[in-house]
């Protein structure tokens, strides 16, 4: 059976959805490198369609559970694509060094373990993956629905024709 309209339904999705996680992260201020971003893409078979994406957006999407501890290295990226910068023990800012900046991410790292992410979130994840889905899902399944009925359509058309 010819699955070209459903196909077609499924591209479209595909690039819509991947468009709306990317402008949500910039949209709940979870965007920073653009890493997460980028990673993030479809794979639209004849009848499938897959969101695929780094596991850093399931980690923005469910947080980071107290026990576990984020690299280092990972949290100096993040901190300099934020322009987040290092403070004293007053709350000052200090000037921005290597080890400045490591002793910042360790302690950030510290905190992540002993109580989770995201913050402004309780500790818990942004929910952007359900979110941006539950926001499309009504409109982009009856239209994958409605092609796929025109696919089976065409499909009897063909076969009246053919007898």
């Amino acid at each position: 059976m010819d699955l070209s309209n459903l196909q077609s339904e499924l591209v479209k999705y595909g690039n819509l959805l991947v468009e709306k996680y990317k402008a949500q992260l910039k949209i709940d201020g979870t965007y920073a490198t653009g890493d997460t971003a980028n990673s993030i893409a479809y794979i639209a078979t004849r009848d499938k369609l897959e969101i695929i994406a780094s596991n850093v957006l399931e980690k923005i999407d469910k947080g980071t559970e107290p026990g576990e501890r984020p690299k280092v290295s990972s949290i100096i990226k993040w901190a300099e694509a934020k322009s987040v910068r290092p403070k004293d023990g007053k709350g000052r800012f200090i000037k921005v060094t290597d080890k400045t900046m490591f002793w910042m991410a360790k302690n950030i790292a510290d905190s992540i373990e002993d109580v989770g992410t995201i913050k402004r979130f309780n500790g818990a994840g942004s929910g952007i993956i359900d979110f941006v889905y539950q926001n499309q899902k009504d409109e982009m399944l009856n239209n994958i629905f409605a092609a796929y009925g025109r696919d089976i359509q065409e499909t009897i058309d063909e076969i009246v024709k053919i007898k």
